[in-house]
Order: C-alpha cells, then structure tokens, then sequence
C-alpha cells in the first residue's frame, strides 16, 4: 500500500492538474505536475478563481481556454493532448458555465458575487466525473446545482464574501483541519486558497467521508449523499430539533433539486 507521503504528493499533483486544465482546458499527465520538477509561475489570475489572464487582477476569459497558456509546468510530456477535445467536439458531463441562482441566495446587487465561481464549480463536478467514471443516475455523480448550493451553505452569507472567493468549501480551515486532508485531498493546512482548489479539495474529501470500510481499512462500499454530507460538517450544535450536521445536508441536497429543476 502506498505511503501518505507517496499519497499527498500524487494528490497535490492531482490537485494541479485540475487547476491547470480549469485554466486552459488541456488535461495534461500527472508526470508533468512532478513535486520534484520546477513549476513555472505566472502572477497574473483571476482572485475569484485563480484561472490565469493577461494582467494583475485580469479577469479570466469565460471560455475553456484554446490551448496550454500560462502557468504550464516546466517539464510538459509530448504526448499532451486536450482533455476538452473528444470527438472533435468538447462533451463535459454537466454543462460547463453558468449555474442557477441557489433559492434563498440571491445574486444580484450586493451579493452579486454569488455568481463569481460558477466556472470553478461546474468544471470541478466535471472533472470529478470523469475521474471516477461516474454518468448521470450514478450514485456520487456531481452536479453544477450540487456544487453551488454546498458552497452557499458553507460561505454564502451576506457577510461571507471573502471566504466564498477564497474557501468556499471551507476545506481548508485551521480550526477544523485533518491530517487527512493532505494525502486525501492534497492540502497543506494553511495554504492559501482560491475557489477551484477547494472544489476539487472538498469532493474528495467529501469521498473520504462518504467511504465505509472494513476492519482491515479496505473500502466496501460507499455512504448516500446525506450521509456524507452529515460527515462532512459533523457539527452537533442543534438548529430546532435536529443536530446541526443533519440540517446542513439535508438543506444542501434541498436547495440543488430546487436549483435543478430552474434549469430545467
């Protein structure tokens, strides 16, 4: 079995590659995201995303990139190919783009931000489907609605702009920080975050907790999305009559079917 050294440095480079292809579209090997290779920085993204632009501040482009741009590691392997070309013809798992207003968190006016990592969201539920090769009806399967209404939930107060564009998953939080966290999800407690960090972060976090295994650590099976998310949050204040954990993810998977069939 692995090592968690051995596991933290292939999720961190898991974790680069995703932000990578977010920023481009090009899904690249992890050999070229290598710990041990230098990474070539550029300064100029996005702050509500991450994704790279041409000038301090920029605001990323919308589309999916139109080829390796920025940020491209020192050692890119040959045989790279575009992750967002398949058939000619770009087919994400869930649409990529704008998701529906969350009910109850509107997006207009001063908490217009609330729109701000739609982009981060839906490509990290994409790229999360795609890892696990999981298709619509599957159980785990990721959705846009999904996403948004977590991340509303976790930092979509009023008073919760900065966390949102930062955190939104709060995955990364020093009060309740793992060790897991580093070889499951690839953080290191602490580190600054942008929103397609801690999408990416907190999905396989999320799979983490929703794992049930046996006595000998080996995975048998998996927990519902209720479940999973209860562990996730495992807060035992009570709001009402039910514990805090079990209010937040029933009003999470609430709001993403309400959220869904907007889209409709």
């Amino acid at each position: 079995m692995p090592d968690k050294q051995h596991q933290s440095e292939t999720k961190s480079a898991e974790l680069h590659a995703f932000s990578y292809w977010l920023r481009t579209g090009w899904r690249l090997p992890l050999s070229a995201f290598d710990s041990n290779d230098e990474q070539k920085f550029n300064q100029n993204h996005d702050p509500a995303n991450g994704r790279f632009t041409s000038g301090p501040g920029g605001v990323g482009s919308a589309q999916m990139g139109s080829g390796p741009a920025g940020g491209v590691p020192a050692r890119q392997p040959q045989s790279a190919t575009p992750h967002r070309v398949q058939g000619g013809r770009w087919q994400p798992s869930v649409a990529i783009g704008p998701i529906a207003e969350i009910p109850g968190f509107p997006q207009t006016g001063k908490t217009s931000w609330r729109a701000a990592n739609d982009l981060a969201f839906s490509a990290a539920a994409d790229f999360y489907n795609r890892k696990y090769g999981l298709k619509p009806g599957d159980q785990g399967f990721r959705t846009p609605e999904f996403m948004k209404a977590w991340a509303m939930r976790e930092s979509g107060g009023e008073g919760s702009r900065a966390a949102f564009l930062s955190d939104p998953y709060q995955v990364n939080n020093s009060r309740d920080w793992a060790d897991e966290k580093a070889s499951v999800a690839g953080l290191k407690k602490g580190q600054a975050m942008i929103p397609s960090v801690s999408a990416y972060a907190a999905l396989e976090w999320l799979r983490f907790k929703a794992q049930i295994r046996d006595a000998n650590k080996r995975i048998i099976g998996f927990r519902g999305d209720q479940q999973a998310l209860e562990r996730y949050n495992a807060n035992p204040a009570r709001v009402g009559n039910v514990p805090h954990y079990v209010w937040y993810a029933k009003t999470i998977l609430q709001m993403a079917n309400q959220s869904a069939r907007i889209s409709k």
